[in-house]
């Protein structure tokens, strides 16, 4: 705490990325310092799946920014030009009633894509992420956190848990074998 918020430097590296985002437009600078510092206190959340369950490689991955959902009609207006100069396009679709901005990739079923999900922002990626993603959060697909590990590991009674990174390599091996 000392040495990124008492000394400033919190407040020097948000005026850096500030003034890089910048030079697309004094705005764009505004938007990125006021995303930044609302991540900052809301929280992120993010996981990486590397199957649907099936046996198939399927690999995906998703960010969620909590609260944030409000962004995204100020953020895709800024990333659709830098999305289009690499020759891609940003494509809005249906899945499964929520309405989904996908950029397509060349390598068919690849996407990057992000959509408001009660209020958060929810950014995918990988092989058909937009599906994935919304059968974990529909519950068609299992839930890390309905794992008995999951839950074991998240809880303390010594101390409250903020970060947590976990692999569950049982489920792996199950899956893919030796």
């Amino acid at each position: 705490w000392m040495s990124l918020e008492e000394s400033g430097l919190t407040a020097r590296l948000l005026d850096i990325v500030q003034l890089l985002a910048s030079t697309e437009g004094v705005e764009n600078g505004e938007l990125a310092r006021k995303v930044i510092e609302h991540v900052r206190a809301s929280g992120i959340s993010g996981g990486i799946s590397i199957s649907n369950g099936t046996g198939q490689l399927t690999p995906y991955g998703v960010v969620v920014l909590h609260k944030a959902g409000e962004f995204i009609e100020q953020l895709e207006p800024i990333a659709r030009p830098l999305i289009e100069k690499q020759g891609l396009t940003i494509e809005e679709t249906e899945v499964n009633e929520r309405t989904v901005s996908v950029v397509a990739w060349n390598t068919p079923g690849v996407e990057v894509c992000w959509w408001n999900e009660g209020g958060h922002l929810v950014v995918a990626f990988g092989i058909q992420a937009a599906k994935q993603t919304i059968a974990v959060a529909s519950g068609t697909l299992p839930n890390v956190s309905k794992n008995p590990n999951w839950i074991a590991l998240r809880s303390s009674e010594r101390y409250t848990v903020d970060c947590f990174g976990w692999a569950d390599a049982e489920m792996l091996l199950k899956q893919f074998g030796d």
